[in-house]
């Protein structure tokens, strides 16, 4: 495991640098806790999706939620808020 990669990405009409979390193998892990993440704030979760939007076009990206659940982060999730997506507990992280 190692420092995670940079992506660019488009917020506001301005260009950013993400700045992942981990990188293990080809998958990026972002560890988020619900205040983080925006869970009840879609304008910071709207800024978060467009991070991980700019990580899914060349890796797998899998969000750790509050230390307790998982989830992959694809073309098909991206758009919802995830804590209203089937999280899988953290236990199962090693079977991925």
């Amino acid at each position: 495991m190692k420092r995670g990669p940079r992506f660019n990405y488009l917020y506001e009409d301005k260009n950013r640098q993400y700045r992942s979390d981990y990188l293990y193998n080809d998958i990026v892990f972002e560890i988020k806790s619900e205040w983080t993440y925006g869970k009840y704030d879609e304008e910071k979760r709207r800024k978060n999706h467009l991070k991980f939007k700019s990580t899914i076009k060349e890796n797998r990206l899998i969000i750790i939620f509050d230390k307790k659940y998982f989830l992959e982060v694809n073309n098909n999730n991206i758009n919802q808020n995830l804590y209203k997506v089937k999280l899988i507990e953290i236990e199962q992280l090693r079977d991925i």
